[in-house]
This record gives C-alpha cells, sequence and structure tokens, in this order.
C-alpha cells in the first residue's frame, strides 16, 4: 500500500502539509477581510513609501474576554517575539521601536510579548516602545516561565 501511494503522488507528509496550509489560510482569511487593502501608486519600478497615508489601515476590532475584563482590540494584533528572540538577524532596537509605532500608526491595538522571549529583553522593548501609547494600547503575555539568573526555565 504505502508504494501505490508513493507512485500516485501521495504521502502522508504531503497531506498533512497540505492540511496545515489550507487551515492556516481559512483561518487567517477573515481577519485579513477586515484589513483595507493598501492602495499603492506604482510609478516605475517604485512603490509608495511605507508612511504614505494610503497603505493599509486596521479597522475591524474584536473583544477579547467578558464581562468586566473585557477589552477591545484591533482584529489583527503583533507578535514582537521575532524582534528580539527565535531568529538568526534580529533588527536593532531603533528599527525595532520604529516598527512598532508604524504598527500603531496602522490601527494595531494589540501586541504579545513573553519573558521567556530574551529572556526579559522582549517585554522591556515592547514597554519602551508603546510606554507613549499608555491607555490606547494592550499588551498580552504569557505567562508560568522563570528567568533564574538571566535564564529561561520551562
Amino acid at each position: 500500500m504505502e508504494d501505490l501511494n508513493k507512485k500516485e503522488g501521495f504521502s502522508r507528509r504531503g497531506f498533512l502539509k497540505t492540511a496545515a496550509a489550507v487551515g492556516a489560510a481559512l483561518a487567517v482569511s477573515p481577519a485579513l477581510d477586515k484589513v483595507q487593502a493598501a492602495t499603492r501608486a506604482v510609478t516605475g519600478s517604485k512603490t509608495a513609501s511605507a508612511g504614505d497615508a494610503k497603505a493599509a489601515t486596521i479597522t475591524a476590532h474584536r473583544t477579547l474576554g467578558t464581562g468586566k475584563a473585557a477589552f477591545e482590540v484591533s482584529a489583527l494584533g503583533f507578535g514582537v517575539m521575532g524582534m528580539t528572540y527565535n531568529r538568526s538577524y534580529h533588527p536593532d532596537k531603533k528599527q525595532c521601536i520604529r516598527l512598532l509605532h508604524e504598527a500603531m500608526d496602522r490601527g494595531v491595538t494589540l501586541f504579545d510579548t513573553a519573558i521567556i522571549y530574551g529572556p526579559l529583553n522582549n517585554e522591556e522593548l515592547a514597554g519602551e516602545a508603546l510606554g507613549e501609547f499608555r491607555g490606547k494600547v494592550n499588551v498580552t503575555t504569557k505567562f508560568g516561565h522563570e528567568v533564574i539568573d538571566g535564564k529561561a526555565t520551562g
């Protein structure tokens, strides 16, 4: 049976990869519909700059939590993890802050981080960059991790 599947181009791994890709597309699609498409004027080989007023903006919101714990956030959030953790290249601090500010300018009000990323420096970066937006932004964090002597534990 296994040989037959290989001859016909079918494999469990291929099926799982395809199913995961389709599932991700279906999950992301409704959120992307809520982002206004960027209308960029193309002049020759150049596109409009990132600071262009016509750039994509998030207009839809959603409510997280219930009752007194409920709060409204943008339909799309911003994961801060990759700015300081789990990548071979990390942008410098000024680039990260500029990107977080640009996300705010485009309507993002939900940012996600964790003490484990770094450890500590990802939350510090988010705090420094987003502190001036106090009351306009929500920062979520994962918990349950410990940092002992500067090292993360599970």
